[in-house]
């Protein structure tokens, strides 16, 4: 896997980066878009909702946990996987029953107001 690779208290540790993400600005907003790397350019459909990990609109820069110091600046967040939308479950940043999962893969998102 690729990332950074950092030496801390003599021993040498991998940063992983596991997401993709692109910022887009739109009027007076800033929009976050966050996916799995894994899932990009995944489509899953149940009934009549489609989720679909749109490469045009996720893969942007590669970064890894850190990518949650990036959410305070955005006014709309838009998550795509189970790593990206369990990073923000555990930081507080949206609630169980707000997410939504088709086959695996888990979709949220932060409108903030």
């Amino acid at each position: 896997m690729r990332g950074l690779w950092c030496k801390m208290s003599g021993k040498t540790t991998q940063i992983k980066k596991e997401f993709y993400f692109k910022i887009y600005n739109r009027g007076n907003e800033i929009v976050l878009a966050v996916c799995d790397k894994d899932i990009l350019g995944k489509k899953v459909e149940e009934n009549e909702i489609v989720l679909y990990a749109k490469p045009e609109f996720y893969k942007g820069e590669e970064i890894g946990e850190e990518v949650i110091e990036l959410f305070e600046r955005a006014s709309i967040i838009n998550l795509m996987g189970k790593k990206i939308v369990a990073l923000a479950l555990k930081h507080g940043l949206i609630e169980k029953n707000s997410i939504l999962e088709i086959k695996g893969v888990a979709h949220a998102q932060i409108i903030k107001m």
